[in-house]
């Protein structure tokens, strides 16, 4: 949708603490012919938006004062039709995301809107900023539109549009059921068909490092292939063309025209913010202003895989460790309660290797925690380059890390510690801190149902193994001993 001629009927507020942010984003909207007023605090923000609603907000997390933590619900209990768009630091995603359920339609985040703005950020920020309030303002003009089909429903000759208006929310309702992003791309195309009576349609999906489209998912299409991959480099090539226009290119059609055979047929863009997600081709005329119905859909599907991403950017945060990007301890003690019970059930062996630096205090004394966090970050990556993709790489706290191996007896686990202590005890750390010479670690292993009952269990006797060494020097793997009594839960060969 072009919206060149829209952008100055729509009011944006944009509330940050910093004046000369505020300044900044304030003249850089208003190039773009938005209207704009900016605030550096909230006083009587709530007053301003009663006597003058805007159609968007812009606000910086950092302006969220205690006993306001409920503002964005007050906002649209005064102005429902406000967009609310909230922008924030990296580090502050997780308490960002906690207001989505409080009608915030989108997040912007970059380290330049922290208390130390990072101004190598500032261009790419202003284009997402752009972006969203293009975005939002799409938004609003889909639903004018279809408010416009409501109205003409009292008339006979609206039938067949509010018939349309109808089953598009029921559309809508099916397509906020979808849980991932290939069940909304299917949902999508199944609703193309249904509302072109069973045309054909495919999705490709973009590589961006490639700068290539693959063929994806596909409908009513005999003999569809996934996997064909699509360069596009040589379509680029020419400067005029790029991401955000490339179905307005002739080489574009004419690549797609030759492999799917099609007489004509409609260049459908699924973006993000702007950003390229793939690409659907249907089987008819293009889609334009005519033919609303499908740009809508198009809309509410960008709008769904964004929440979608949010999601999974959300459920990454909660489990990873910042520091070494691994699983942290409370996401891998989990798991490890999971497999020690799986295994139980399928009757085949679990290990675990519980894996500490030695003499880690002194690395904090000698070195910076820039440099500390270097020795952890090269020794995660060796760990995870070092398993396999059934195993579970985690840290557990500051100086220790856990490896789950499903399916792997104690002995199979003991050649693994041992390959590990000698990886790390012969990497060279120095390009990080030349005042370490050497790493080493002493690991305890424990395997269930050999030497322990449960989860409990072989944490405590893979710590007690792990200690054992550390108390020898370390540098060495240590197995956990049982006594003679023990009796496991079950044998296996």
């Amino acid at each position: 949708m072009n919206i060149d001629n829209l952008r100055a009927a729509f009011t944006i507020y944009y509330y940050d603490p910093s004046s000369e942010r505020s300044d900044f984003v304030e003249k850089s909207l208003q190039n773009r012919d938005y209207a704009v007023v900016s605030y550096n605090r909230l006083n009587g923000i709530l007053n301003n938006i009663k006597l003058n609603p805007p159609h968007i907000i812009f606000f910086n997390l950092s302006l969220m004062e205690e006993g306001n933590e409920d503002l964005f619900k007050k906002i649209k209990e005064i102005s429902p039709e406000t967009r609310i768009i909230v922008v924030a630091s990296k580090a502050d995603f997780s308490s960002a995301y906690a207001h989505f359920e409080e009608g915030v339609f989108d997040f912007i985040f970059s380290d330049y809107f922290s208390e130390q703005s990072d101004l190598s950020d500032r261009k790419i920020v202003l284009a997402n900023i752009i972006k969203t309030a293009d975005h939002a303002v799409e938004m609003d003009c889909f639903k004018y539109k279809n408010e416009q089909l409501t109205e003409d429903a009292d008339t006979t000759k609206a039938s067949d549009s509010y018939s349309v208006f109808i089953l598009h929310n029921i559309w809508l309702k099916k397509l906020e059921k979808c849980q991932s992003f290939t069940q909304s791309i299917d949902c999508f195309m199944g609703e193309v068909c249904r509302y072109l009576k069973s045309t054909q349609v495919c999705y490709l999906k973009y590589v961006a490092s490639y700068r290539s489209l693959v063929t994806s998912r596909a409908q009513n299409i005999e003999g569809f292939t996934v996997g064909e991959t699509f360069n596009l480099r040589p379509i680029f090539e020419n400067p005029q063309f790029n991401e955000q226009n490339l179905e307005t290119n002739g080489k574009f059609r004419d690549l797609f025209k030759s492999y799917t055979g099609w007489k004509d047929f409609a260049i459908v863009p699924l973006r993000i913010d702007g950003d390229l997600l793939g690409v659907f081709l249907i089987n008819i005329q293009e889609a334009n202003e005519a033919n609303s119905y499908i740009l809508a859909c198009i809309n509410s599907l960008a709008l769904k895989v964004s929440n979608i991403v949010l999601e999974k950017r959300m459920n990454t945060i909660n489990h990873k460790d910042t520091v070494t990007g691994l699983f942290n301890r409370r996401y891998l003690m989990g798991r490890l309660q999971e497999e020690v019970s799986r295994a139980r059930r399928i009757n085949l062996p679990i290990s675990f290797l519980l894996i500490s630096f030695d003499r880690f205090g002194q690395f904090i004394e000698e070195n910076s925690p820039y440099e500390t966090n270097g020795i952890l970050r090269l020794t995660a990556k060796l760990l995870d380059q070092t398993s396999r993709i059934n195993d579970i790489v985690g840290r557990i706290s500051s100086d220790e890390f856990g490896i789950i191996l499903p399916h792997t007896p104690y002995r199979g686990a003991l050649v693994k510690a041992e390959r590990i202590r000698a990886l790390i005890s012969s990497t060279d750390y120095s390009s990080i801190s030349p005042k370490v010479n050497q790493v080493t670690v002493s690991v305890g292993v424990c395997e269930y149902p050999s030497h322990c009952r449960d989860m409990e269990d072989m944490l405590g006797k893979s710590d007690n193994a792990m200690l054992e060494v550390s108390r020898n020097g370390g540098n060495q793997v240590c197995l956990t001993s049982t006594p003679k009594s023990f009796k496991p839960d079950f044998s296996y060969k």
